[in-house]
């Protein structure tokens, strides 16, 4: 069996910390959000009157928690379909970080970020179009 060096144990320590925080803070938003019914509203929705990418995050992550893919999908679309894919890049970089040290992502990484860049600016245009309104969360 192979041993775990102790820059390996660093880092699994600080990944570990780092998603225990992050978790925690989730749960509590969501604990908090269920209770009072109050979100984080989108600045650039207040200014502008128009929905931006990330407009219904959070209660597509609230319906997701309940099961309802559906309404999910409803509040946004573009993150739900996403999610899968984000999880699988995160967690393949996080597994190559905690081995080696290296936080550079190769090319099929730096494909689909310029991949999903490019789909947020045109899910951002075509949410705030009336062709396309159903995006809207």
């Amino acid at each position: 069996m192979k041993r775990i060096n102790s820059e390996t144990k660093a880092r699994l320590k600080k990944v570990s910390a780092k998603t225990v925080y992050i978790l925690a803070v989730g749960i509590l938003y969501y604990l908090f959000a269920s209770i009072t019914e109050i979100g984080i509203p989108c600045i650039i929705k207040k200014i502008t009157g128009k929905f931006c990418p990330g407009c219904g995050i959070s209660r597509m992550f609230m319906a997701l928690f309940k099961g309802d893919l559906r309404a999910a999908a409803n509040y946004n679309l573009l993150v739900i379909t996403l999610l899968l894919p984000s999880l699988f890049f995160v967690s393949r970089n996080i597994i190559i970080y905690i081995k080696t040290g290296s936080r550079n992502f190769d090319i099929p990484e730096q494909i689909f970020v310029v991949i999903v860049f490019i789909m947020i600016i045109a899910f951002w245009i075509m949410r705030n179009t009336e062709r396309f309104s159903w995006l809207a969360p």
